[in-house]
């Protein structure tokens, strides 16, 4: 299963633990997979399911997607960086930023749309592959970055990352379940599908209660 940073801290851990309760004998394997290098290699049959964000570019007919759960993003620096009191993305007119990823994958700060609030476009100065790398150096940097708000509750405090308190409204990113259309599911393959989508409709109810 390939999953993305976001999926392997919401979804993966409870999922598994989940299907092993019933298949104790089965061996998962569990992928760093970047989209959208996981979808082409649940293409060629090295993946069963890959978990991330839907491409951009959408999907072709080989492939299946299935909404699971929304994953908010924050907006995070080095602790002690000069903007990291900012509340509007006003605030950030001018800063460093790190696009994480490919381009208008999660990472990427033109998910902000800062244009629609009349301010130029984020400056990228820096590109990092994966969030992991991320991880690396922002903590040595005055760069900004866009990441998945449970990846940064994980990791980024304990290494000296703080988030933003911004208060415009920052981007969700869906997570999706992939498969493909020309390849049924072998039948533990669809019983750790089926504890995705129950973790993830768990995962609904728990924020529902919360808000409510």
């Amino acid at each position: 299963v390939g999953v993305s940073p976001a999926a392997a801290l919401m979804l993966a851990p409870q999922a598994v633990s989940r299907f092993h309760s019933r298949w104790p004998q089965v061996r998962v394997r569990l992928v760093d997979a970047l989209y959208p290098i996981a979808l082409a290699q649940l293409r060629s049959g090295e993946l069963d399911l890959a978990l991330g964000p839907l491409p951009v570019t959408g999907l072709g007919r080989d492939l299946e997607a299935r909404a699971l759960i929304d994953s908010p993003e924050v907006i995070a620096v080095r602790a002690g960086h000069p903007l990291a009191k900012s509340r509007h993305l006003a605030d950030l007119v001018g800063a460093n930023w790190v696009l994480t990823g490919p381009a208008r994958g999660p990472g990427d700060p033109a998910h902000l749309q800062m244009e629609k609030l009349g301010l130029p476009p984020p400056r990228i100065m820096l590109e990092c592959d994966s969030f992991s790398t991320l991880l690396a150096v922002l903590p040595q940097m005055n760069a900004v970055a866009l990441m998945p708000r449970r990846f940064f509750e994980s990791h980024g405090p304990r290494i000296g990352l703080a988030a933003l308190p911004i208060a415009d409204a920052l981007p969700l990113t869906t997570i999706h379940v992939f498969l493909r259309t020309d390849s049924p599911l072998t039948v533990p393959s669809q019983r750790l599908l089926d504890a995705l989508v129950s973790e993830a409709q768990a995962l609904r109810r728990t924020r529902n209660s919360s808000v409510g």
